[in-house]
């Protein structure tokens, strides 16, 4: 599919090619289940090609529940960079 960019000041950019990948959970009957429609500009030409991009969404999750650990468990947030020393 092709997704057209809103209007800029500078103008309207180019329009970007996605790709879709659908993939939905067998197994699981109840309403819940899961089901994800993931966009993409990675090129899809193969099965493989398609696990990989929902493989890279699942490592994803991962990074985004680290950070907020750190933000909320670890006060990450309220440190602002002040000092390199702080980081540490």
């Amino acid at each position: 599919m092709t997704i057209q960019a809103p209007q800029r000041p500078g103008g309207r950019p180019e329009p970007v090619t996605m790709n879709i990948v659908s993939a939905e959970e067998i197994g699981n009957d109840s309403e819940d289940r899961l089901h994800w429609v993931l966009l993409t500009t990675e090129d899809i030409e193969t099965f493989e090609d398609c696990r990989s991009i929902i493989r890279f969404h699942e490592l994803r999750w991962r990074i985004e529940e680290f950070h907020k650990a750190w933000k909320s468990g670890a006060g990450v947030e309220r440190l602002r960079l002040q000092s390199p020393e702080a980081l540490f």
